[in-house]
């Protein structure tokens, strides 16, 4: 799940996008991203058409080695930023920086100049991502990793990037949601989690949200719109004070809506439909 806003320039501008902060990636992987989409998309790109490149006995298909490609396809983009934006205005590559930074006849003005712009760089360039995706093989298994400049980490229930991330990190933990969960009460709380998150100016109201089967573009389920509103609707009922009734709470609002007697029963039936799908697959001979 994500949100459409993007934001430029210290939150002066801001702009909601038609379709969430997401790509395709390696091995039919999805990759969600904060911060700057160009820099994402550059890092996926290359994580892609190196990935397409490799023989296919080659290519990294379980969790830790699709971790590791994204991230080395990161520091590669990386160190090209570094080398075309900062090193080679001054005749300068990356290898003959790292070769001659610590020589005592190179300027040592010159060289905290540089060493300043690459430390902006490290800090203004770049962005967050996070890849969802199935292992191949017999029994595929989910799983969610998380990508940056200088982390990389494999989570096994849950994660979530950007600058609403450690409200939505504190809302999942509170309500214990677990893999192991049905898919209607995942999908709430993480929509919960997200609608939280949105407290923070940089962070979007309108989300985008899908469900994972398995790899790929035919493996992934958009939450329909009747279900996103379903979502919220119970997110107004459901997530307020008990000292307040929600009608109150929702005043003259037409956007907010109502919330039907059966809420449960629809939430579960749409989950279910989807989780045939799952079912169906893994039954084929």
């Amino acid at each position: 799940m994500t949100d459409r806003q993007l934001t430029i320039g210290a939150w002066a501008l801001k702009a909601e996008q038609p379709m969430g902060k997401g790509y395709w990636g390696p091995g039919g992987w999805t990759c969600m991203y904060a911060q700057d989409s160009t820099y994402a998309e550059a890092v996926i790109a290359r994580a892609t058409i190196e990935w397409q490149g490799m023989a296919p006995e080659k290519r990294p298909t379980y969790q830790i080695g699709m971790l590791k490609h994204v991230h080395n396809a990161y520091l590669a983009h990386h160190f090209d930023t570094i080398d075309d934006s900062v090193l080679r205005p001054r005749g300068l590559t990356l290898a003959i920086w790292q070769e001659r930074m610590t020589h005592k006849d190179f300027d040592p003005s010159l060289r905290a100049e540089i060493q300043r712009e690459i430390d902006e760089t490290d800090r203004e360039a770049g962005c967050d991502l996070l890849l969802a995706g199935f292992d191949s093989g017999s029994a595929p298994e989910g799983h969610i990793l998380t990508v940056g400049l200088r982390h990389e980490a494999h989570d096994t229930e849950w994660a979530a990037i950007g600058s609403g991330a450690e409200i939505a990190h504190g809302r999942l933990a509170w309500q214990r949601t677990s893999s192991f969960d049905v898919l209607q009460r995942v999908l709430y709380e993480v929509y919960e989690a997200a609608r939280h998150a949105s407290q923070n100016p940089a962070v979007g109201q309108s989300l985008s949200a899908g469900v994972m089967t398995g790899n790929g573009e035919k493996n992934f389920h958009d939450v329909p719109p009747r279900i996103m509103s379903l979502l919220e609707a119970i997110f107004w009922n459901h997530d307020r004070t008990p000292f307040r009734n929600p009608a109150a709470l929702r005043g003259d609002d037409p956007s907010i809506p109502p919330l039907q007697a059966d809420w449960e029963v629809a939430l579960t039936k749409w989950s279910d439909e989807v989780m045939a799908t799952v079912y169906v697959e893994t039954q084929k001979p």
